[in-house]
């Protein structure tokens, strides 16, 4: 699910503005700045529209459970597949494992990737999810912003630790 909205609504009322002028006071001025200000506002929503459509994220997970003291091991590939690239993408993860840390900031050059590691000891037993996260992401001048909801989750169970026991002799 993408949602995109406007970061920064003091460029639309100066649009609105400079329309009001040009139809109180007909200028070659104010025609010049309403088609400039016009333009980099439709080929921001767009640019960020074309990003918001063409994130891909894909999380891989090895195990479905693990022991207390081991190790969660998780990649995690965002990929790029619009014609623009994308000059900041914030990864907002939203993981209930204790100290997974999955978020983080990058950028993606059209048709690139990134791709990185993240690992956690699990020093807490229980049921927890990898998962769920928000894709952040707009056009370079920062007028939109586009947020995709990954409803894309692993659960992840913790178990106890195992114990060799001590060889017991049954006379």
């Amino acid at each position: 699910m993408m949602r995109i909205r406007l970061r920064l609504p003091v460029f639309a009322a100066l649009i609105t503005v400079f329309l009001i002028a040009q139809l109180v006071q007909p200028s070659q001025t104010w025609m010049f700045l309403l088609t400039v200000f016009s333009g980099i506002f439709i080929s921001a929503y767009l640019w960020t529209r074309s990003l918001g459509m063409s994130l891909q994220l894909r999380r891989e997970t090895r195990l479905g459970w693990i022991q207390v003291g081991g190790q969660i091991e998780e990649r995690i590939t965002l990929s790029n597949t619009s014609v623009l690239p994308a000059a900041w993408i914030q990864f907002k993860d939203h993981s209930t494992l204790p100290e997974f840390h999955a978020s983080r900031s990058t950028s993606l050059s059209s048709g690139f990737f990134d791709q990185w590691i993240v690992t956690a000891d699990s020093n807490q037993r229980g049921l927890f999810y990898l998962g769920d996260a928000d894709i952040v992401t707009g056009d370079p001048f920062g007028i939109f912003e586009a947020t995709i909801h990954a409803s894309e989750r692993t659960s992840i169970l913790v178990l106890p630790q195992v114990l060799t026991l001590p060889e017991f002799l049954i006379l």
